[in-house]
């Protein structure tokens, strides 16, 4: 995947993390769930746009093969 993709993911990562910490507030927690929920839902929507690529490259090159094996 993307570098996009990773940068997202760490983001995601590093802010679960930071949600744990001691010294939040209850305004800072819940503005930074909020937070988590939107990059959450970006990931989810990169992984199923990049599935959609993948599926209908592979059926192109399926394709491709097709219109080969018929040719000989």
């Amino acid at each position: 995947m993307s570098t996009y993709y990773r940068n997202i993911q760490t983001i995601k990562h590093a802010l679960k993390y930071y949600i744990t910490r001691e010294s939040a507030s209850e305004k800072d927690l819940i503005r930074e769930k909020n937070l988590l929920k939107k990059i959450e839902e970006e990931v989810n929507e990169y992984k199923e746009r990049f599935h959609e690529l993948e599926e209908i490259e592979q059926q192109e090159v399926f394709e491709k093969i097709e219109i080969t094996i018929r040719g000989f």
